[in-house]
């Protein structure tokens, strides 16, 4: 099996893989341009022999395998090239040739260069990228636990400080005890409580930013009318939606103020109704307080009543207020959800 270098096949020069055409008993008659160079031209000629080494036997059973159809016959073959040995794929089949002697086209798939490293690599490459991502999660779901964390204390420290102002104001009215100065620090005292009471709602909520108005307003319109001496009197109807952080401010002092003055101007010597009502009409979300009383003396409606600070709170959600005289006085403050930002900041 020696003789000549086999003359290079320009059909199979335009693989990277190293293809011989061989005979069933291990003579080389082509080879392309990859298997001359790594096997080296002078080496091919001397046969499968001298490139195997040693397994010659189980290459030429494979090769007789193979020569019984044209279809890629897949074997395992280790041979020896200028580099040192190396382990291939193999794919044989019978050349479509005519001849005396049959002829073994043998394809070798190195297995670091086969069909499936490229796939491989992208396996390795996707996980690398799989692994990449979940460090990047993990940064960001921490600091996002870390942020709530500090909201959460910031909440708490806001609400301590209101507090702390009633206090303070409660200890700066007294010896000071006229008609005036209770109303100053009575009305003081509700903003400050409904500001409280939205920031407590804020401070147990699971969501950053928004809290659900039905418990919420619940707790801002009780306590409201409690303090007003009101709550006998009180008809409660509240839908439940998320609203955001300003919204609930907003609302907490808008109640505040609307319930105080339906106590004040509604309700006879204690006596009579007032009905508070949280509707979600679709596009719009609606806050009544209603009584059935004489209601506010006519150009009584000043600064004093709070109705100034309920419109300017109204303007600051993008609402507006309304106010219908009949049987008793309706006031209804209508304004659109604030859909941005509901999400965390």
């Amino acid at each position: 099996m020696t003789g000549s270098a086999p003359d290079s096949d320009a059909g199979f020069d335009f693989l990277a893989d190293p293809v011989l055409v061989v005979t069933l008993d291990g003579q080389i008659l082509q080879a392309n341009a990859a298997a001359k160079s790594f096997f080296g031209a002078e080496r091919i000629a001397c046969g499968l022999a001298r490139l195997m080494g040693g397994g010659v036997e189980n290459c030429e059973r494979y090769l007789r395998l193979a020569s019984r159809s044209t279809s890629p016959t897949p074997g395992k073959l280790s041979f020896a090239g200028l580099r040192g040995t190396e382990q291939f794929m193999a794919q044989a089949a019978r050349s479509r040739k005519s001849g005396v002697e049959p002829q073994v086209i043998l394809r070798l798939l190195p297995p670091a260069s086969d069909r499936f490293a490229m796939l491989d690599r992208r396996v390795k490459y996707l996980d690398a990228q799989l692994h990449k991502r979940l460090q990047e999660n993990a940064a960001l779901q921490e600091a996002l636990r870390q942020n709530k964390t500090l909201l959460s204390e910031l909440q708490h420290r806001v609400k301590n400080n209101i507090q702390l102002m009633m206090s303070l104001i409660k200890m700066a009215a007294q010896g000071q005890e006229t008609t005036e100065v209770a109303a100053v620090v009575e009305t003081s005292h509700g903003r400050l409580r409904a500001m409280a009471a939205a920031q407590e709602a804020l401070y147990q909520s699971d969501a950053v930013n928004t809290v659900a108005s039905c418990g919420f307003l619940e707790g801002v319109v009780l306590s409201t009318a409690r303090a007003v001496g009101a709550a006998d009197a009180l008809k409660v109807s509240l839908d439940d939606v998320d609203l955001s952080s300003e919204e609930a401010h907003c609302l907490a002092l808008i109640a505040n103020e609307l319930i105080t003055n339906a106590a004040k101007y509604g309700l006879r010597n204690g006596l009579g109704r007032i009905d508070v009502a949280f509707y979600d009409d679709g596009d719009t979300y609606r806050f009544e307080v209603e009584d059935d009383g004489p209601g506010m003396p006519e150009g009584s409606a000043n600064r004093s009543s709070g109705l100034a600070l309920v419109r300017a709170l109204c303007r600051q959600i993008s609402g507006r207020l309304e106010i219908s005289r009949g049987k008793g006085t309706k006031c209804s403050v209508q304004f659109r959800p604030d859909r941005s930002g509901r999400n965390g900041p």
